[in-house]
């Protein structure tokens, strides 16, 4: 089944039907989960529980990455036993860039009352981004099907139970788009870090700017565009319009700004789960929703299509690029919303 976004947002807060599910969302390679923000204020104010832990970035393969999903899912030996990014991790500035001494941002979802060991019996919502695919996946077998209403996997890796993902990258290389990762820079042992902001906005991030500021018309169109009607003595005649050409300055200005936002709190990243099989022996008995992002230019749109099938998922399209959360986070929550209390995704034709 394929549906598409509509690009509407969860309905305005009040309280969620019985039995909502709880969201949590995993982050991607070098991220936080405060790369989530957008979504998770959109679900909170829809009344949706969320929650958006942070992943061992430095260390770790999948028990470490899975354990920090289950802490916050509220699974048994896990409820209590979270393993979120420490404070003052370094980011980008020496090694990788600085964050030294900032403070650990609160994590989305654990303000609403509920501790993850209350959360034990409570339906859950669970969503991998990129690299996050891999441990929400393990994390969604390990709860199985009485706990785990949805997993969704947001332009993310795929993993293949009982095969490392490092294999699966080197035979197939149309999993991933190349240049993505141009720039990046190798530390300690399986661990790599972006070393500037504007390495990664032309490696990462590449793109994702131009399409928060929307769409740009033909050179001849927008200059027509930009152009006001003036009355002279001599008649009517088109003036540039300052006016239209601050705006759009505006526009471009903001969407700089909330990418350097987003590229300011990345951290180092550890790959040792890369090289370790995928500890699941078949895929999860669970509802699996495969979100496509159709200008992906990190994870490739095609193999991913590909991949879905693979998994028997079901497929939402959606625009643009890689970083939907951060591009189009109210369509990405209304979709996430929907899964939450169990709504069935619309089928195109």
């Amino acid at each position: 089944m394929t549906g598409a976004l509509d690009g509407t947002g969860p309905e305005a807060a009040g309280a969620p039907p019985p039995g909502t599910a709880r969201v949590v969302l995993v982050h991607g390679a070098w991220h936080r989960g405060s790369s989530w923000a957008a979504v998770t204020g959109a679900l909170e104010r829809s009344g949706v529980p969320v929650s958006a832990p942070d992943l061992p970035s430095e260390s770790g393969g999948y028990e470490d990455q899975v354990a920090a999903v289950l802490a916050v899912a509220g699974h048994g030996e896990h409820a209590e036993a979270g393993r979120p990014g420490e404070p003052g991790e370094p980011g980008q500035g020496d090694r990788s860039g600085a964050r030294d001494g900032a403070e650990q941002p609160e994590r989305s979802g654990e303000r609403d009352g509920a501790g993850p060991s209350e959360r034990s019996e409570e339906p859950v919502v669970l969503v991998g981004h990129s690299l996050g695919g891999l441990a929400a996946t393990v994390a969604a077998a390990r709860l199985g099907p009485g706990r785990v209403r949805a997993l969704v996997l947001v332009g993310a890796l795929v993993p293949e139970p009982g095969r490392p993902q490092l294999d699966r990258l080197r035979s197939e290389g149309d999993l991933m788009v190349a240049g993505y990762d141009a720039g990046v820079r190798r530390g300690d042992g399986p661990v790599t870090y972006w070393p500037d902001a504007a390495t990664t906005v032309a490696g990462l991030y590449r793109g994702v700017a131009e399409e928060l500021a929307g769409p740009t018309a033909p050179a001849g169109e927008r200059a027509e565009a930009e152009q006001a009607v003036v009355a002279t003595p001599a008649g009517e005649r088109a003036e540039p319009d300052p006016t239209v050409a601050t705006a759009a300055a505006g526009e471009r200005a903001e969407a700089e700004r909330a990418v350097a936002t987003a590229v300011a709190e990345l951290r180092p990243q550890d790959w040792s789960l890369l090289r370790e099989p995928c500890p699941i022996e078949a895929w999860p008995g669970v509802r699996t929703v495969s979100v496509i992002c159709a200008d992906d230019r990190v994870v490739d749109p095609v193999a991913g299509r590909r991949e879905a099938a693979r998994v028997g998922a079901e497929i939402v399209e959606i625009p643009g690029g890689h970083f939907p959360m951060l591009t189009r986070p109210a369509a990405l929550a209304g979709l996430l919303a929907d899964l939450a209390v169990g709504t069935a995704l619309p089928v195109r034709s």
